[in-house]
């Protein structure tokens, strides 16, 4: 599909490069989510995988066969393949790299229909 990743940066701290991906993100027309992250052993996060709120699939966790479970048709994950990957350098500066540049969605418009745009920030 013909929606843009934020361009690959070098930011000073975790917080600062998920803002500004995560507005980047909006501007186009699509929300990330933390996918995975990774703390070293003294609990410091050192890396962070973000993907695409449309990602991923639906698992299988009440024991029901895909004939017995029903699709909901309000559903979101649609399994986008969509990954960034940020990692904290030994100068404390993290690096946004693109992963898989992919989209299997077209953007939306309107982004009231991602639940991570909706959220209530402290201002």
């Amino acid at each position: 599909m013909s929606i843009l990743p934020p361009p690959p940066a070098i930011y000073n701290s975790a917080d600062e490069l998920y803002h500004n991906v995560q507005t980047f993100a909006n501007s186009q027309g699509y929300a990330l989510v933390k996918k995975r992250t990774h703390k070293n052993r003294y609990g410091e996060l050192k890396n962070i995988t973000l993907c695409c709120d449309r990602g991923g699939v639906y698992n299988n966790s009440l024991g029901l066969t895909k004939k017995t479970r029903k699709r909901h048709k309000g559903t979101r994950l649609i399994d986008c393949p969509f990954e960034l990957y940020a990692a904290r350098d030994s100068d404390s500066k993290w690096h946004l790299e693109i992963c898989n540049k992919n989209y299997n969605h077209d953007h939306l418009k309107d982004m009231s229909g991602h639940s991570i745009t909706c959220k209530l920030t402290e201002s």
